[in-house]
């Protein structure tokens, strides 16, 4: 009987719109209201990337030699990072979500690291990883083919080092305000179950 969709970009996938609603990913916006233990060195700039989501290991092989004052921590990315050996990239295995939180809240900025892959346009809005560190407020470097007009986002070029360094630069000296605009998952299940009452359902 109905559609919900994440993000209006996969309405031109669907074979008619008659029966589809617009409800982005709800959030728990709680989670970045607690306070969670440091788990970087003391003194050193430090980055995340969390998942394996397509990927793109380049990313880590220039940028690591490109700022070697920063520690690049990549968690879950299992076979995508083998190889990526530099003194200041750290690999993590996959670890449960409330362990990963700390790396979110005290991160200088986060890395989405996707792979040119004729990426969908629906990544601009369902991008988990991008969703997490808006929600903790902090910028995130990424790919241009994933920048929007949402706040604290960096764009690069894959495989182009000029364009990461530029995009890191940006990140760290980001004054933007960050903020994740996003509903409850209790708000987004009212909007899938009545959404003639919500009129940014519609599509």
């Amino acid at each position: 009987d109905t559609v919900r969709m994440p993000s209006r970009y996969l309405l031109e996938r669907l074979p008619h719109g008659r029966t589809a609603v617009f409800a982005p990913h709800g959030i728990d916006r709680s989670i970045a209201a607690r306070a969670y233990p440091n788990p970087y060195r003391p003194g050193r700039i430090s980055c995340v990337s969390i998942g394996s989501m397509l990927f793109d290991r380049t990313f880590f092989q220039l940028a690591a030699q490109l700022r070697p004052d920063i520690d690049f921590h990549i968690i879950g990315a299992g076979h995508a990072a083998d190889g990526l050996d530099a003194p200041n990239i750290i690999i993590h295995p996959e670890m449960a979500f409330a362990r990963t939180l700390g790396y979110l809240q005290h991160a200088n900025f986060g890395v989405a690291p996707y792979r040119d892959a004729n990426t969908p346009r629906y990544l601009l809005d369902t991008s988990l990883k991008l969703r997490q560190f808006a929600l903790f407020g902090i910028p995130a470097v990424c790919p241009d083919f994933a920048l929007n007009d949402t706040a604290g986002r960096y764009c690069y070029r894959p495989g182009d080092a000029q364009s990461i360094g530029h995009s890191i630069d940006g990140a760290l000296h980001s004054s933007e305000t960050i903020e994740l605009e996003a509903h409850s998952w209790p708000e987004v299940v009212q909007r899938i179950l009545t959404p003639h009452a919500y009129p940014d359902t519609h599509v």
